[in-house]
């Protein structure tokens, strides 16, 4: 997949972005277009995989490499060319084309593509977490393969956990430390679990199985503070109070990739 040393690059079909949106449009285009050359964009150091499966890999329930959802010797197969670690920084509409970059490369040379018609599937980045302190050592997402890596190596030294949000992910996280027998500390700025979906009845039910399974949950408390030096070693809410742990999950939310393409004068519908 990889086109080493190339002077012009030139496609029928251009894709921004390499998740299952731009992959699943690349085939289906391919599937109508039997000749038309593609290649798909994307800033992924790996090809595509399962997002909703990472936590299943956490959970020891399925091995690493039965995360990834295609091989290269499929696209070759399909004869779509797929660039990896190619940042998308320009698009010139008027004159068609693209202007990548290496997002590894120490150089940061910049090259481009032409294009005879462009989709955009960049898909979105997790939301900035604003607590002070959300840089330090112990602190962890769960959106991308290298996160979950990072987290399968750091979990045997855990010791006690704290997991933010109220959301399915969050809901992951809760299970994965449960299931390494770590206690847990869960703050939820909410008034409660999943406070959209579930009445107080529900509530309640959710919030005593969290206490069965070694889950403290506290409720309309927001973290403000991640306490420590490199290492968390816990966080400090609103309360105020605070709560020890040197594993922290975060899950806060997911924003569309659209600032960039706003900078570009692309015409953006309601978010």
């Amino acid at each position: 997949m990889w086109v080493v040393g190339y002077e012009r690059l030139e496609y029928k079909y251009i894709i921004v972005g390499g998740g299952i949106a731009g992959i699943t449009a690349a085939e289906t285009i391919r599937e109508h277009d039997l000749s038309g050359t593609i290649a798909v964009f994307t800033k992924e150091p790996h090809i595509l995989y399962s997002r909703v499966l990472l936590p299943s890999f956490l959970k020891g329930r399925i091995r690493q490499d039965q995360l990834f959802l295609r091989t290269f010797n499929d696209f070759e197969k399909s004869r779509i060319d797929v660039f990896l670690r190619r940042n998308v920084v320009g698009i010139d509409v008027k004159q068609k084309k693209i202007i990548f970059q290496d997002s590894e490369s120490p150089l940061q040379k910049k090259d481009t593509a032409f294009y005879e018609k462009l989709l955009i599937a960049s898909g979105g980045e997790v939301e900035e977490w604003r607590a002070a302190g959300n840089d330090k050592k112990g602190i962890f997402r769960l959106q991308t393969i290298d996160d979950a890596e990072l987290l399968a190596k750091y979990l045997p030294q855990a010791q006690k956990a704290i997991v933010v949000g109220g959301s399915f992910i969050a809901l992951e996280f809760l299970e994965i430390f449960s299931l390494e027998r770590i206690p847990v500390t869960l703050i939820c700025r909410e008034s409660g679990f999943f406070d959209n979906l579930l009445d107080s009845v529900g509530e309640e039910i959710i919030s005593a199985n969290f206490r069965r399974h070694g889950i403290e949950p506290h409720y309309k408390e927001e973290v403000r503070e991640v306490l420590g030096d490199e290492q968390a070693t816990g966080v400090r809410t609103n309360r105020p109070a605070e709560y020890q742990g040197d594993i922290i999950g975060v899950r806060i939310g997911l924003n569309k990739n659209l600032e960039f393409f706003k900078e570009q004068g692309f015409l953006i519908g309601e978010e």
